[in-house]
């Protein structure tokens, strides 16, 4: 006989549970803003027949799953066929704290477990990757709760009769986590040098070529590595990292392919480049951009001039020798 008067009550209530739109009631004690970042939690604390309401961010992109962590002591585990958890989404009105009444549509129910910690993954929108292992006590949703379907509420019900006082007052204590997806986006800012922006590059993402730098670029989160090619400018290669759930911004400085140029000269000459007059120019090498140069080298009354052309990535040497020329008639 004790057997079935245990049974009718569980039964009477999942009868009721499994309705479609159903009344709820409890006092909502607490409020969840979930933020769709790997390190984010938040533990919440509710008793019997209160409640608490959990709202997602509006940039749920990476947002793959909420993982819910319920705590239970030794003293509330030997009632574990006592209590049920529920959760509910589509709820009306808006929860608030203060509130106790409201309509929703379940999404879960379960009792408790003889065990001390269980968890309820929840699916948002897209789906949850696969968990391996699967701890002892994982429950999951059977179908996602998609992004307008929040806030939801969750709530620890009392299925049977003859609970003590002191278990009723008893606090359950609920870790709320969401699990991001492996990926992240990077933005990614290539800058060239002044009067250079037509010039060509080539970009390339673990040897996968970019067609359209500007945009944001959806990666696994990892380690990458990031070339730059160009024929106008010296070649980049770079690492950056991408953590799941963030942006990562990578900025590209281009620098020319630059000629360089060494000038000898007698000593105490004086050596102009393009007009402007050079100073210490003795060991000194100097870059230049590809085209033409007029270089003028002074000693004394003397002057000598030559205009000259450069390429990119080539080495120039300019040597001025001032000679005596003697001839026998």
């Amino acid at each position: 006989m004790r057997i079935r008067l245990i049974a009718l009550p569980i039964l009477l209530l999942l009868t009721v549970l499994r309705a479609g739109g159903e009344n709820i009631r409890g006092l909502v004690v607490d409020e969840v803003h979930i933020k769709p970042q790997t390190d984010y939690e938040r533990t919440v604390e509710i008793s019997l027949e209160e409640m608490a309401a959990i709202y997602v961010e509006e940039n749920t992109r990476f947002l793959e799953a909420l993982r819910i962590e319920l705590l239970l002591s030794n003293r509330l585990k030997k009632y574990f066929n006592s209590f049920g958890l529920a959760i509910h989404k589509q709820v009306s009105p808006p929860p608030q704290p203060g509130l106790q009444s409201f309509s929703g549509k379940r999404a879960f129910f379960h009792y408790l477990p003889y065990l001390n910690r269980i968890y309820i993954n929840i699916p948002v929108s897209g789906g949850l990757q696969e968990i391996s292992p699967i701890p002892a006590g994982t429950f999951f949703l059977d179908e996602p709760v998609q992004t307008d379907e929040f806030p939801i509420l969750i709530s620890i019900i009392p299925i049977m009769k003859g609970i003590p006082n002191s278990i009723i007052n008893s606090k359950f204590f609920l870790t709320i986590r969401p699990i991001i997806a492996r990926r992240g986006l990077l933005k990614l800012s290539v800058h060239h040098p002044p009067g250079k922006e037509d010039e060509p590059v080539e970009l390339f993402i673990d040897e996968q070529q970019i067609t359209d730098p500007g945009a944001l670029l959806e990666i696994e989160s990892g380690i990458h590595h990031l070339q730059v090619k160009s024929a106008a400018f010296k070649e980049v290669n770079a690492s950056f990292t991408i953590e799941s759930g963030k942006t990562s911004k990578v900025e590209i400085l281009l620098e020319e392919i630059a000629c360089r140029l060494y000038i000898e000269a007698p000593q105490g000459a004086e050596v102009y480049l393009d007009g402007e007059k050079l100073v210490n120019y003795a060991g000194s090498r100097y870059q230049l951009s590809e085209g033409s140069h007029i270089v003028r080298i002074k000693v004394g009354d003397y002057s000598l001039s030559k205009r000259f052309l450069t390429k990119s990535g080539k080495d120039y040497h300019i040597s001025c020798v001032f000679d005596i020329i003697i001839s026998e008639d």
